[in-house]
């Protein structure tokens, strides 16, 4: 008999495996964690004026798509496709991107406020805003390429 892989040994009762209550805290502690080492965090850790800089960029200035305009033809406006996904830019696509980042923009206002008060410091919050933009949907992320902004 050849030797089975663990991915294609039938699941047994005995496979499954029961997290406790702190196990579990730890590991949503750990996904909230997800940027503290990306190297954004790391600059916005530096010092709080850098902080202060960064989360106004990422909380306010992401407002525009990132787009490949090499074919657009200036006559008639078509042509442009986003960067990261080749997909046309069509006023559908950059009316739906508007609204996403209004609502995105306006949860993260309410977000700020509510965290200043407490008196968070900057680069926490920084990471707070991006943990909301990485919940965004793919397509909205890809739109900013959200990858290279997040590393």
């Amino acid at each position: 008999m050849g030797r089975q892989a663990v991915a294609d040994a039938p699941a047994t009762p005995k496979d499954k495996v029961t997290l406790s209550e702190s196990a579990l805290e730890l590991a949503a502690q750990v996904n909230n964690n997800k940027f503290t080492n990306s190297r954004a965090m790391q600059l916005a850790n530096r010092d709080e004026q850098t902080a202060e800089e960064m989360l106004a960029g990422y909380a306010h200035e992401l407002n525009h798509t990132l787009q490949d305009i090499s074919n657009l033809d200036m006559a008639t406006g078509s042509g442009a496709m986003y960067t990261v996904t080749s997909q046309p830019v069509t006023e559908e696509s950059e009316a739906l991107f508007a609204r996403q980042n209004a609502a995105l923009r306006d949860r993260n206002e309410h977000m700020i406020r509510q965290e200043r008060e407490k008196g968070t410091p900057a680069a926490q919050i920084l990471e707070k805003v991006m943990q909301a933009i990485d919940q965004q949907p793919q397509g909205y992320k890809d739109k900013i390429d959200w990858a290279r902004l997040s590393a």
